[in-house]
This record gives structure tokens, C-alpha cells and sequence, in this order.
């Protein structure tokens, strides 16, 4: 049996030229700089049975309709693929949830 592994990771470190809110610690709390960066990064294990794919992003959270979307787009590519994806859950991050825009009843996530 033969082992493959591949890692990748990329930078999501949202640009400050926008309004980005930060997620956790209550609403209307603004990014003003940048500490360290935000990755997404993805580890793959393949043998000859097996695709597992595990992928870590720095945010706070991941909603299982943006996990669908990914899964199902990687699947075009690795359709026997075992997928995990998970959030670190950081609070210096954006907010990918929609619960720590200006006020309460106004979501905080980057359209763009």
C-alpha cells in the first residue's frame, strides 16, 4: 500500500481597506491592524482505498451551508474524498456569523 500526502495553505487575511468586523467580544468592534495573518490549510491523506482531506481556517466559525459548498466543490475534483473541515474559533478574527456587526440586528460579514 503507497501513502500520499499533500499540504497546502493560503492566506485569508481580509484587506483593511473595508470595514471588517471582528467576531466574539460583543458588536461593532472594527479591525484596525493586522497582528498575524489568517490561513486556510488543508492536509490530504490518500492511499489506495482512501481520500481523507482535512482543512483548518482561522475563523470563528464555519456554516454547514458554506461546508456543503466547499465539499461538494472539491467532490467534482476527489468525488470518494472524506472531507472534515473545521474552525479554529478565533475571536481576532472576521465575523463569518453575522452576530457581531455594528448593533444586533445587523450582520458583520464581509460581503465581498
Amino acid at each position: 500500500m503507497t501513502l500520499q500526502i499533500g499540504y497546502a495553505q493560503t492566506t485569508i487575511t481580509p484587506s483593511l481597506n473595508r470595514r471588517i468586523f471582528l467576531a466574539g467580544f460583543g458588536q461593532d468592534r472594527l479591525a484596525e491592524s493586522i497582528h498575524d495573518d489568517l490561513y486556510v490549510r488543508s492536509l490530504v491523506l490518500k492511499d489506495d482505498k482512501t481520500t481523507l482531506i482535512l482543512v483548518s481556517l482561522d475563523l470563528i466559525g464555519f456554516f454547514r451551508p458554506d461546508v456543503v459548498e466547499v465539499t461538494n466543490r472539491v467532490k467534482e475534483n476527489a468525488p470518494d474524498a472524506c472531507i472534515i473541515i473545521a474552525a479554529t474559533h478565533t475571536h481576532h478574527g472576521p465575523d463569518t456569523l453575522g452576530l457581531w456587526g455594528p448593533n444586533s440586528s445587523t450582520s458583520g460579514v464581509d460581503s465581498v
